[in-house]
């Protein structure tokens, strides 16, 4: 599969947002228990890592020729997509079954 300009331009915007992550950090945990608070993290860094490995691996693939990378890109891929599905699911139990008001951290003041 060819590179896009649509993939650059998501890879442009992770490393954006990873930039305000580390400068102005993330926003504050209301409490919960603390094995939440860890697989929270686990899973919020696993996707900023996906989502750079994903691109970089599929450059490499493509523009190297080096077929390992483009195998692993394939499984990156992957694995990212179940990855934005936990996340998914997880925002969904917090919004609907926990109704802990995780999902307002998000918006500004949150």
């Amino acid at each position: 599969m060819r590179p896009s300009t649509s993939s650059s331009a998501v890879l442009v915007l992770v490393v954006w947002r990873l930039a305000v992550r580390v400068t102005h950090g993330a926003p504050r945990r209301n409490g919960g228990h603390p094995l939440a608070a860890r697989a929270a993290g686990i899973g919020h860094w696993a996707l900023y890592g996906l989502m750079l490995l994903v691109p970089f691996s599929g450059a490499a693939g493509w523009f190297l020729g080096a077929a390992a990378a483009a195998e692993a890109h394939e499984v990156l891929k992957t694995l990212l997509l179940v990855v934005i599905l936990g996340h998914i699911g997880a925002t969904l139990v917090h919004r609907f079954w926990l109704r802990d008001g995780v999902s307002a951290r998000m918006l500004p003041g949150g």
